[in-house]
């Protein structure tokens, strides 16, 4: 039958099949449903614009950013509709970095290093790769979507080591631009790699000038190592500190880190209702009180319940 177009509404009192045919067998498979509870087999893509929001970032032209609630919605074949923040696992379900807002608290889709993290810890983004800073580009026109440099002498890259982090332009021209990585190709260290991104080049590369870095995720990383992921924060911390697991995470697995509203997390010293309270120097994971209240260290929130140390206090995160 050809296709038929209709100029007024169509309607069904028992709701509408989509059906695929087999040629060969003539058995009749059913794709989707559309009823008071609609099914739809495969994977369900919502455009807007340029990007797609789904609930994997797999296929996808950019991170779907911004979650509010957890929804309503049960699982479909094998990706939950329902965004759980106390879910844990290897399989990932949204784009790094996506923000999940629940109530008076807010949280960001992570995934953890070879290293399993305990429940209760502040979490830190992977430490940078020195001899990934500062490499020379080849010359990159106005408008391109993939830019090669010459990686150090010291630091091999995996396949997408990168993906979802950031190319920045750190000195000569195009100093401060940056774009958001989509991929980069495996190579040895001092050889050239193509990183590609998701927005074109905004400001031309020069290649005897421009110096580029290419900055992890601050929630993880996709390569199949993970040894970039996120980790407990270390008594002199390596990278800036990402949130806090309110979950115990095993290595390697995707979570959502929390970073604003109330939790409760380890202390190191004695804490005091309504001080500002930091990334322990002395505790792995932990948080402690400020000198003077002055926010010197790095601030990670307000203290709501006083407690001494190895104790969980209740504090008021602010990192997002």
């Amino acid at each position: 039958m050809a296709n038929t177009t209709f100029n007024g509404p169509v309607r069904s009192e028992n709701g509408f099949q989509d059906v695929t045919k087999n040629a060969v067998t003539g058995a009749v498979t059913l794709d989707a449903d559309f009823a008071f509870n609609t099914e739809i087999g495969g994977k369900l893509v919502v455009e807007e614009g340029a990007r797609i929001l789904s609930p994997s970032s797999a296929g996808s032209n950019g991170p779907s950013g911004l979650i509010v609630g957890k929804g309503t919605y049960t699982s479909v074949g094998d990706v939950s509709l329902v965004a759980n923040p106390y879910s844990v696992g290897l399989t990932q379900l949204y784009a790094l970095g996506t923000k999940l807002i629940d109530g008076e608290r807010s949280y960001r889709y992570a995934r953890a290093n070879d290293t399993a993290i305990a429940a209760g810890k502040l979490v830190q983004s992977a430490v940078s790769t020195t001899t990934h800073q500062g490499m020379v580009p080849a010359a990159t026109a106005i408008g391109a979507t993939t830019v090669t440099v010459t990686l150090g002498g010291t630091n091999a890259v995996k396949a997408d080591e990168y993906k979802d982090g950031y190319l920045m332009v750190s000195a000569g021209t195009g100093i401060g631009t940056m774009y958001k990585i989509s991929g980069n190709a495996a190579a040895n260290a001092s050889a050239a790699c193509a990183v590609t991104i998701y927005e074109p080049i905004t400001v031309a590369l020069v290649n005897a000038n421009s110096k580029i870095d290419l900055t992890p995720n601050p929630y993880g990383s996709l390569d199949g190592d993970s040894d970039g992921g996120v980790k407990i924060t270390a008594t002199t911390l390596t990278s800036a500190v990402a949130g806090y697991s309110h979950v115990a995470v095993a290595a390697k697995s995707f979570f959502w880190a929390q970073t604003k509203g109330p939790a409760t997390i380890l202390t190191s010293g004695t804490v005091a209702i309504g001080n500002l309270v930091v990334a322990s120097t002395a505790t792995a994971g932990a948080v402690m009180p400020t000198v003077n209240n002055d926010g010197a260290l790095v601030p990670v929130g307000t203290c709501m319940t006083a407690r001494g140390a190895g104790a969980g206090a209740a504090v008021f995160l602010n990192l997002d």
